[in-house]
C-alpha cells in the first residue's frame, strides 16, 4: 500500500496508526503467530531485525525436520543457533531429540519471546 508516496506494508501501517507511533527503519512489525495474513493488532509487535529473524521457518532443504539441527555423516546430530549475527554451535548429540532439546533450551535463554521453536514437517 502507498502512504504519502511511500510503499508501506499493511501490518506496519495498521500498527503505527493504532498505537500512534512511527516505525523506524531499524524496527519491523512481527506477526506473533507467524501468520502473515493475521493483521489483528493483538497479533503485532515491534521487533528489531535480529528478533524477527528468529521467527524464520525451517529451510526447504532441512532434512532433520527441526530448525538448527543437522545430521552429521557419523550419524550423530549437531545443533546450532544464530543470534545477533553470531552462530553458536551447541554440540554433538547421539539423538535428534537431544540436539533439539539443547537448541530449545538455548533459544529460551537468548530470547523467550521470539523464535520458532520447532515445527516438524512444516510445509512453509
Amino acid at each position: 500500500m502507498r502512504v504519502d508516496g511511500y510503499n508501506i506494508l499493511k501490518h506496519t501501517y495498521l500498527f503505527g496508526e493504532y498505537h500512534k507511533v512511527s516505525i523506524s527503519r531499524y524496527e519491523q512489525i512481527d506477526h506473533i503467530d507467524g501468520n502473515k495474513l493475521n493483521n489483528q493488532i493483538n497479533n503485532l509487535r515491534i521487533v528489531n531485525i535480529y528478533q524477527n529473524n528468529q521467527n524464520r521457518k525451517k529451510r526447504r532443504d532441512n532434512s532433520s525436520g527441526y530448525t538448527g539441527v543437522y545430521k552429521l555423516k557419523s550419524g550423530k546430530y549437531t545443533a546450532e543457533i544464530t543470534a545477533y549475527g553470531n552462530k553458536k554451535r551447541l554440540g554433538t548429540f547421539e539423538s535428534i531429540e537431544d540436539a533439539k532439546n539443547a537448541r530449545e533450551i538455548e533459544m529460551k535463554k537468548l530470547n523467550e519471546n521470539f523464535g520458532c521453536l520447532f515445527r516438524l514437517n512444516d510445509q512453509s
